[in-house]
């Protein structure tokens, strides 16, 4: 298969998973350091991870390194987009873990972003960084 023969899965695996890191490790110090409340901190994490994800996924995931006609511009508003569309049923998916199924926020916060990973991984291939 082309995407596996390319190392684009495992590099797209190991990005979401840096920016997974990144997401759940800026909760973790704006929830239990600065006493934000955890819904919004889910979202100011969700953002902080937006932008090492974007970065892995275009330049190392990828590897698309155009940057000229507005290229980098689109891309990020496209990533951004998808994002910020992933970013109510994740705020939705730990809310539900989290009150519902009185889940620890961080494992609410994890499990929700292995679900939207799926899906995504299709959308950028498709849409933000065609190959």
């Amino acid at each position: 298969m082309d995407l596996i023969r390319h190392s684009v899965i495992p590099r797209y695996l190991i990005g979401g998973a840096v920016g997974a890191a990144t997401n759940v490790f800026s909760l973790f110090l704006l929830v239990e350091i600065f006493g934000v409340w955890y819904l919004l901190a889910a979202v100011w994490s969700f953002l902080i991870a937006w932008l090492v994800s974007f970065l892995l996924q275009k330049y190392w995931t990828f590897q698309n390194y155009l940057t000229e006609n507005g290229a980098l511009q689109k891309q990020a508003s496209y990533f951004f987009a998808i994002s910020l569309f992933n970013l109510l049923p994740n705020t939705l998916l730990i809310y539900i873990f989290v009150d519902f199924f009185r889940w620890w926020y961080l494992l609410a916060q994890v499990f929700s972003s292995a679900l939207i990973a799926i899906s995504s991984f299709f959308l950028y291939k498709r849409f933000v960084f065609q190959q």
